[in-house]
């Protein structure tokens, strides 16, 4: 029989070891317990065990309440990344296409999209707050970000910058449609 090496199991004395009970085959542990397979064990056994063992069921853990679990998930970094870069994609998302936005049919690559200045001061203000709440340690610490490196600048661009390539794609198709409207008139 395997006997297990180290702290003894519950209910053992410190002296005997016991069985490796994963190590023995489902009769080596009936024979090792003296249960019968077909009956189990009488009422008395069970009862008598029970009270020298205590009762067959885990003990019932603290439980977490759901909104310190929900906080514990900012503890850590890579969470913590991740909202940083979901922030960051989000608002790049938001800046482009308030861009793209600006006129239907003419391309946001014009010298004409930022010719009004209370447009050119929004885009600079949510430009320099996008670039605050990874930079800046107090805005960082408030709204739980971190810096980012470059690669991850880098795919926030990539990402935020689909909504620029669509638009453009989409007032290419408008323009084209309208010229070829005006030909057939």
């Amino acid at each position: 029989m395997t006997t297990h090496i180290g702290a003894p199991a519950p209910g053992l004395a410190p002296d005997d070891a016991g069985p490796v009970w994963h190590t023995l085959s489902a009769d080596g542990v009936l024979r090792a317990e003296k249960v019968d397979e077909q009956s189990g064990l009488s009422s008395a056994e069970a009862a008598a065990r029970a009270e020298q063992f205590g009762p067959n069921k885990f003990d019932a853990g603290k439980s977490e309440p759901r909104w310190r679990a929900f906080l514990r998930q900012y503890t850590d970094l890579m969470q913590i990344v991740l909202l940083a870069a979901g922030v960051v994609t989000f608002s790049l998302y938001a800046l482009f296409f308030s861009i793209e936005t600006r006129d239907e049919r003419r391309t946001a690559f014009s010298l004409d999209t930022f010719s009004d200045a209370k447009f050119v001061i929004a885009t600079g203000v949510s430009i320099l707050t996008l670039l605050l709440t990874t930079v800046f340690g107090p805005l960082q610490t408030f709204l739980k970000t971190t810096s980012l490196d470059v690669r991850q600048w880098s795919i926030c661009l990539a990402v935020a910058l689909s909504i620029v390539v669509v638009s453009e794609i989409y007032k290419a198709v408008r323009r084209h449609t309208a010229a070829g409207q005006q030909e057939t008139r």
